[in-house]
């Protein structure tokens, strides 16, 4: 039967774009979990101007083979300068860029947004 849990990961970037009191969050994570595990979501724990979120996944078979994934999510919230991300091996501090609106209309800013 399979799960919901924490899950490890490794790296993140979080931009912001908009105006600062209503604007969105944009979030990637990537890592390396056990190769059944799927349904990579993240999941926001509490709004900003404390602003957690827990990376989760659905966890099936037991691997001790690993997998890489990437989650993208984007969320709905004022500007903060960090948010806090959650995992099985404990916490992570990202910044968050704020994105000018020059950029947004670029190709990267579409690529990187997921």
């Amino acid at each position: 039967m399979a799960t919901y849990v924490l899950q490890p990961f490794q790296s993140a970037k979080a931009i912001f774009r908009g105006p600062a009191d209503h604007g969105t969050i944009v979030l990637t994570v990537k890592g390396f979990a056990p190769e059944f595990n799927y349904g990579f979501q993240l999941d926001e724990l509490s709004k900003a101007p404390d602003l957690v979120i827990a990376v989760r996944a659905w966890t099936g078979q037991h691997s001790q083979k690993l997998a890489g994934f990437t989650a993208h999510h984007r969320f709905p919230s004022s500007y903060v300068p960090y948010l806090t991300l959650v995992g099985v091996e404990g916490t992570m501090t990202v910044p968050v860029r704020v994105l000018p609106e020059a950029e947004v209309e670029d190709s990267s800013w579409r690529a990187y947004a997921g």
